[in-house]
C-alpha cells in the first residue's frame, strides 16, 4: 500500500485489547490505507512498527527498510544486517511523518477494522512480523522481532528531542518577517528591495546569513527563503540568496536546516 508517495500500510491501534492465554495480547486494530488501494489481502506478510496505539506495517522497499546514515558507517563489507535494526533506527523519523499526515488530512484514507493478536505486549517502537489471517477474530495476527532496550529508548529519548528542536526552530524561521528580523538583530549588513520582496544580509557567527521576504501583496511579509553566503554580493536579491549555501525553504522543504540559524544568529531566539 502507498503512503507519502511510497509502499507501506498503517494500522492504527485501539486500546481495547483482551490479555489471552500466556503473554500475548489481542487489540482491535483499524487498518488505515490511501484512497484506492487494495486491502490487505489473505496471507500477506508484513513488517510493522509499533507505537502508542498505532501499528505502521510495511511492505518490502519501503522507506523503514532503508539503511540509514547512522547504520551505514557502522556496518563492516559484507556483513548483514538485521531488518528489525534497521526499522527501528527508522522508526522515530518515519512515525513523525505518519502522525503529520494523518493530522493534516493527506493523502486521504480509508479506515478498515480487525482483531490483531500480538505474541507479547507491544512497546513503542517495538518491531513485528504480522500476517492478515482473514476477516476473524485475530484477522491479523504478529510475531515480535523487537522490543526495544534501554539503549534503545535512550536513542528515541534523543531522536524526539531532535524532532523537537527542528519543529520549534521552523516555526520560528516561518513566522519571520524583515521588520521582525530588524528589531531582534538590529540594522542589516546589506538591504535589498523592490516592488515585490526584501532581502537582507546579517552576520552570523561563522558566516553571511541572507533572509528574502515576499512583500507582496501588501501587508504580507513573510521569509521565502534564507542562506548562508561567504562575502556581501554586488547585488543582494533573490538570485544571490538562491547561489548560496545552508538553504532554508519555507515550512515543509528542508526543515532541518532551521535550528542551526537559530543557533548562528542567536538574537532570532528572542
Amino acid at each position: 500500500m502507498r503512503l507519502l508517495g511510497r509502499l507501506m500500510r498503517l494500522a492504527v491501534v485501539t486500546t481495547v485489547g483482551l490479555m489471552l492465554a500466556g503473554c500475548s495480547t489481542t487489540k482491535t486494530i483499524s487498518v488505515v490505507t490511501e484512497e484506492g488501494t487494495g486491502t490487505w489481502t489473505t496471507g500477506q506478510h508484513d513488517y510493522c512498527i509499533y507505537k502508542a496505539n498505532r501499528l505502521i506495517c510495511t511492505p518490502q522497499g519501503s522507506q523503514l527498510l532503508v539503511i540509514p546514515e547512522v547504520m551505514k558507517g557502522k556496518i563492516k563489507p559484507g556483513e548483514k544486517v538485521k531488518i528489525e535494526d534497521v526499522m527501528f533506527l527508522n522508526s522515530v523519523r518515519f512515525m513523525s511523518q505518519v502522525e503529520d499526515s494523518l493530522q493534516s488530512g493527506k493523502p486521504k484514507l480509508r479506515v478498515t477494522v480487525f482483531d490483531t493478536k500480538f505474541s507479547e505486549k507491544p512497546e513503542d517502537y517495538s518491531v513485528w512480523n504480522c500476517i492478515s489471517t482473514g476477516q476473524g477474530s485475530p484477522a491479523v495476527e504478529c510475531k515480535v522481532m523487537k522490543q526495544p532496550n534501554a539503549e534503545d529508548k535512550e536513542y528515541v529519548a534523543r531522536e524526539l528531542k531532535k524532532q523537537q528542536e527542528v519543529k520549534d526552530a521552523t516555526l520560528k524561521m516561518s513566522l519571520l518577517t524583515h521588520k521582525l528580523l530588524e528589531e531582534r538583530c538590529g540594522q542589516p549588513v546589506q538591504r535589498g528591495e523592490d516592488s515585490i520582496s526584501v532581502t537582507e544580509l546579517y552576520k552570523g557567527q561563522s558566516e553571511l546569513l541572507a533572509f528574502h521576504f515576499s512583500t507582496y501583496p501588501p501587508p504580507e511579509d513573510k521569509l521565502t527563503i534564507a542562506s548562508s553566503l561567504d562575502a556581501p554580493p554586488a547585488k543582494l536579491n533573490h538570485d544571490a540568496v538562491l547561489n548560496g549555501k545552508h538553504h532554508w525553504w519555507g515550512v515543509g522543504r528542508l526543515e532541518s536546516e532551521s535550528p542551526w540559524y537559530l543557533q548562528e544568529l542567536s538574537c532570532l531566539n528572542k
